[in-house]
């Protein structure tokens, strides 16, 4: 004996499915606001993926933490991972109240693109061990839009709460059109 699906289910399925094939144009993959921060963070998961390490949620505090290290490399104000102050990743990391039982840090220069990043961080021993490492359950990213110097933070951590979003902010959410191009900016 044959079952028909009644009309009104197909149509409901099919109407389902383009819905949420229109979310996931507009919010990305996982349903999270599509900005340069994100688009880095879905790279470093995918990156971590395929090494069999789970995937990195995003962390405010970790942000607070790269966004003015990345400024201040940025303006060339600081280098490599000593902040403006003379700080550590450590001490900027727990400047902010992240209480880590785990931490890193990954600073890249010279690309906006996040898929050169990551393989560039892929490509050095230090920085892959940092990517990859599975004991890093949070990131936060930092970020400035120079032509001439485009400049990544990325803080891991591990805390004792539970990490609570996927999702990374962007608090500029102007399009990089509209910045100007004389100055360094925030991306994220």
């Amino acid at each position: 004996m044959r079952k028909t699906v009644p009309f009104q289910l197909i149509f409901l399925a099919f109407a389902l499915s383009t819905f949420l094939s229109s979310c996931s144009k507009q919010l990305g993959i996982a349903g999270c606001e599509p900005n340069p921060a994100q688009t880095l963070l879905d790279v470093m998961n995918q990156a971590r993926a395929q090494e069999g390490a789970p995937p990195l949620w995003a962390n405010e505090s970790l942000t607070k933490a790269a966004q003015p290290h990345a400024q201040a490399v940025g303006e060339r104000k600081a280098e490599g991972h000593i902040g403006l102050d003379g700080s550590d990743p450590l001490q900027r990391i727990e400047g902010v109240g992240y209480r880590p039982r785990a931490f890193g840090e990954n600073v890249a220069v010279g690309s906006l693109n996040p898929e050169v990043v990551v393989s560039a961080w892929l490509a050095s021993p230090a920085h892959r061990a940092i990517l990859l490492d599975p004991s890093f359950q949070e990131v936060g990213l930092g970020g400035v839009l120079n032509p001439d110097r485009p400049v990544w933070v990325a803080n891991f951590g591990s805390e004792t709460e539970p990490p609570k979003t996927r999702c990374h902010s962007w608090p500029n959410q102007s399009r990089p059109s509209e910045r100007p191009q004389t100055s360094p900016e925030n991306l994220f």
